[in-house]
């Protein structure tokens, strides 16, 4: 399998785990969406200054790297605090397969940007990944307006700040491709945790809120550091495809951590099964 392809997977399973671990620790911590993003981002900024700290990155890092990392972290933010809020109205097995929405928001992106075009086959791969996601989100629950608003401008969100962040990712000549990863992700989230720390006095984030939310954080990061490698390996839009699987991780993990199913669902289990293997039809091809 590329190594582009099963970062993207993988990364997959972990964003949908953390949607998981998101909502099971909104049940038992009672703060707001806001505090939430805030403490789970400081969490990954102290990660994240491990590395930066160890190899000494800081020698890297110049004055001109702020505003693409103000790119690629403004975006980034607002799509989580938007992600988080769509979350808390209707749940992450609701909301986790409606963020194959990127995809055609990655594809207009990719053609105004950079003149990339889908041939037939992807774009039928795309549309098919979307109709199956809205499907499946639809078997977790009804799908309010407003939680499908959030969602979708957090899609774009996370679109820009993909883009940006594979941009910022290349400009790191001095390393291999392998190191720009993790250079990257140290860089960046070190920076996206500063950003953050703006914002914890006044929304009463204490270090408490902080390890609470630990889980949330690491997972969070392992995340995105598959989804850089996936964008490195493969290309921005083909690692989102690959990871529009999360869907299906993300209604699998909430039926047996949240038991989030039953009374709201309105498809049988084969039928969500028949849903599922579609998605993975669908993201096979294309890339077939």
């Amino acid at each position: 399998m590329d190594v582009g392809l099963a970062a993207s997977l993988t990364g997959a399973f972990c964003q949908a785990a953390n949607y998981v671990l998101t909502q099971k620790c909104r049940d038992v911590v009672d703060v707001s969406g806001m505090q939430m993003v805030i403490a789970v981002h400081i969490g990954m900024g102290i990660l994240a200054a491990v590395p930066f700290i160890g190899f000494k990155l800081w020698n890297t890092v110049r004055f001109d790297h702020v505003i693409p990392l103000l790119m690629v972290n403004i975006p980034y933010i607002s799509a989580q605090i938007l992600l988080l809020a769509a979350i808390q109205k209707s749940g992450a097995s609701i909301i986790s397969p409606l963020l194959a929405l990127k995809i055609p928001i990655l594809a207009v992106l990719g053609f105004v940007l950079m003149d990339d075009v889908l041939n037939l086959q992807q774009l039928l791969a795309v549309l098919s990944i979307l109709a199956l996601a809205i499907c499946l989100s639809k078997s977790a629950g009804k799908i309010a307006w407003v939680p499908l608003f959030l969602t979708s401008l957090a899609c774009l969100g996370y679109a820009i700040s993909d883009y940006s962040i594979n941009h910022y990712s290349k400009s790191l000549q001095n390393f291999s491709e392998f190191d720009q990863v993790w250079v990257t992700v140290s860089i960046n989230y070190l920076f996206c945790g500063l950003i953050c720390l703006i914002p914890a006095f006044p929304y009463r984030v204490g270090h408490h809120l902080i390890f609470e939310c630990k889980w949330i954080s690491i997972i969070w990061l392992m995340a995105v550091t598959l989804l850089v490698l996936g964008f490195k390996s493969s290309g921005v839009l083909q690692a989102n495809v690959a990871q529009s699987l999360r869907g299906v991780f993300g209604v699998i993990l909430a039926y047996i951590f949240l038991r989030t199913t039953s009374a709201s669902s309105t498809l049988s289990a084969p039928r969500k099964l028949s849903i599922a293997a579609g998605m993975v039809g669908a993201v096979a091809l294309f890339f077939s």
